[in-house]
């Protein structure tokens, strides 16, 4: 019986491990995804499509390539922007402004104090 026991914590303690991994790794996927900023669909045709995002203090984008593309600014603030290399650049936006972006590889974050809410606008 002492045995049986013994074997059967043997084999609960490491499965008990391997469940906790796998319970923290699916916690951090989901604190990932809540940094993820809001988008909306707006427009879209056989020619552009367009979206609003919004960005709260601390949420951004993950690494993707962005093509070119007209941004206008509906609430202002500041996006970090991280580059492939590793290099950094804050991008400010002020209410109203309209800018064109060339093609670039990037993630953001908004690391301002107030939410930054943009329109863009993307040729197909």
């Amino acid at each position: 019986m002492v045995r049986y026991a013994r074997a059967l914590l043997a084999l609960a303690i490491p499965a008990f491990v391997l469940l906790s991994l796998q319970v923290g790794d699916v916690h951090a996927q989901g604190k990932k995804a809540s940094k993820e900023g809001t988008t909306k669909a707006v427009f879209e045709n056989d020619k552009l499509k367009s979206w609003e995002v919004t960005y709260k203090p601390g949420q951004g984008s993950s690494m993707q390539d962005r093509p070119g593309r007209l941004v206008h600014c509906i609430s202002g603030g500041t996006m970090q922007r991280t580059y492939e290399d590793g290099k950094k650049s804050n991008q400010v936006w002020k209410a109203g402004e309209t800018k064109w972006l060339e093609p670039s590889t990037f993630t953001n974050t908004n690391v301002g104090k107030t939410n930054v809410r943009l329109l863009i606008v993307q040729p197909k």
